[in-house]
């Protein structure tokens, strides 16, 4: 079961994911919110951190906008999220390898998920199933 505070980590970094989609588009957020048919103070909120009730509706249109897939968006924030919270000894390397990938085209960044996801599938098999 979730923590509350790791939810709220979650959505804090959700936002900052967000916010550095939208400065990495050379977008403001009010020329984001006009994409997107919201004002610039709402894309402010979202960026400090989406409210609990936020529609997914909403988080969807702003990838739209973005031009990133929201499944890429949330993966990011989990993942940034669950360093804040883990204890990985690798906990200071991973922002970097996180905004590495996001300056990737995307069609690399859509190859290095596919590969990362591939091998996280590869671990949780047994290790009879495993190819070498």
């Amino acid at each position: 079961m979730i923590k509350k505070n790791e939810y709220a980590i979650f959505l804090k970094t959700l936002g900052e994911v967000f916010a550095e989609a939208r400065r990495a588009a050379n977008l403001t957020q009010a020329e984001l919110g006009a994409q997107t048919g919201r004002g610039q103070s709402a894309i402010g909120k979202i960026e400090r951190a989406p409210v609990q009730n936020t529609p997914l509706r909403v988080l969807y249109e702003l990838s739209n906008a973005l031009d990133i897939p929201l499944s890429e968006i949330f993966f990011t924030a989990e993942s940034k999220a669950s360093l804040s919270v883990g204890t990985s000894s690798h906990k200071e390397k991973w922002p970097a390898v996180i905004k590495s990938v996001n300056a990737l085209p995307k069609q690399h960044r859509e190859w290095v998920a596919d590969m990362v996801l591939g091998l996280l599938q590869r671990d949780r098999q047994p290790d009879n199933l495993r190819q070498r």
